[in-house]
């Protein structure tokens, strides 16, 4: 049961990972559709208080999202998984981690998909009814192009999930046997 644990906190990490880039990348797209006026005195007194709350949010989701990736024996150890349980005939845990990643990909697949879709057709519709109402190019079609690079990341994650799940669990030993060399020089 132990190894399951494993596999699951291992997948939640990546499942994190994601959600603070996606979170963040939502993020500063709502920044750019906020004007800011030297008139509004509010506006410039939160502006930098709303980047500084999203770059606190990312780094405190990355570094959990690294924790529940790379020091998963301490997580098991907390909630007090310290011994294997004997499962009969169930699969290692590269293995079960390997079907996680691609089922990982899958989802990030179906996601991006429909809302590439939409954000491509969102901005090619707003890029052509500017041009058509101001016979130029707004500066704003910028806000309207990173929601489409937020779905093409999404989609590319997704498929390198599924194309190079081998790949991805190889990177997560090396740098979780990394992480566990350094604890234990810190610690000695």
């Amino acid at each position: 049961m132990r190894r399951l644990f494993i596999v699951g906190v291992k997948l939640i990490g990546i499942i994190c990972i994601w959600l603070a880039i996606s979170t963040t990348i939502q993020y500063i797209t709502s920044f750019s559709y906020y004007e800011v006026s030297l008139q509004n005195r509010y506006q410039i007194l939160t502006l930098p208080l709303q980047i500084t709350a999203l770059l606190a949010y990312f780094v405190l989701s990355i570094c959990f999202a690294l924790i529940l990736l790379f020091r998963t024996d301490w997580v098991c150890r907390k909630v007090g998984m310290e011994q294997e349980e004997k499962l009969v005939n169930w699969p290692e845990q590269n293995t079960l981690l390997y079907l996680g990643i691609v089922l990982i990909g899958i989802y990030l697949l179906a996601h991006s998909i429909p809302g590439l879709a939409r954000n491509l057709f969102y901005s090619l519709f707003i890029f052509i009814w500017n041009i058509y109402r101001t016979r130029q190019v707004s500066s704003y079609i910028f806000m309207y192009v990173i929601p489409f690079f937020k779905d093409a990341l999404e989609l590319a994650i997704g498929l390198f999930f599924i194309s190079r799940p081998v790949r991805i669990i190889r990177w997560i030993t090396k740098w979780q046997k990394k992480t566990d060399r350094n604890l234990a020089y810190k610690y000695t």
